[in-house]
């Protein structure tokens, strides 16, 4: 003879039954916490995004600071850097020195730092918009908290397993009958 008692139908999908129960109670939480975090994530994208701008415009203006710098030094102390300049500006011509014609979008010309240098493309995140939506618009932050609350009604009605001592049958007659 089998000394194993038989397992009730129910106890096979009992693990089911849990896991979808946790399941459930996460999601929920999901939804209320991006519907309580988002404004203080955007804000801190933004914050950091904003910092990490200032940043590369302060690295750039000293370097360009830096620049200025050894050009004043170098006007100030070196005269062939200063002649040299002047025949630049004056477009003065050595006679020694023989110069071709070429077209007038072919001539080199320096460019100045400012336009030579692009700053970093430093793109905002891709959820950004979702978080914005979550933060400024209270129908859809509402819409999510009533689904997650919804949730954890439906997890608790349907998937709590409940042990012999907190039936609900039990529970409801002990209630009807006062004590």
């Amino acid at each position: 003879m089998n000394d194993t008692a038989p397992l009730a139908p129910d106890s096979n999908l009992s693990w089911l039954k849990s896991l979808s129960f946790w399941l459930c109670l996460l999601v929920s939480a999901v939804l209320f916490g991006a519907v309580s975090l988002a404004p203080r994530v955007r804000d801190t994208i933004r914050l950091d995004h904003a910092y990490r701008q200032n940043q590369w415009e302060l690295v750039r203006t000293e370097d360009q600071i830096q620049q200025m710098q050894r050009i004043a030094q170098a006007l100030r102390d070196d005269a062939e850097f200063l002649q040299r300049l002047a025949e630049a500006d004056l477009h003065a011509q050595q006679p020694d020195v023989q110069q071709i014609p070429v077209d007038h979008h072919l001539v080199l010309r320096p460019t100045p730092d400012s336009e030579r240098v692009v700053s970093p493309s430093a793109s905002l995140p891709i959820y950004l918009p979702i978080l914005d939506l979550l933060s400024d618009n209270r129908e859809v932050g509402n819409a999510l908290l009533a689904i997650s609350a919804a949730i954890v009604i439906f997890a608790f009605t349907y998937f709590q397993e409940y042990t012999s001592d907190t039936e609900p049958e039990r529970v409801q007659a002990a209630l009807r009958s006062g004590g």
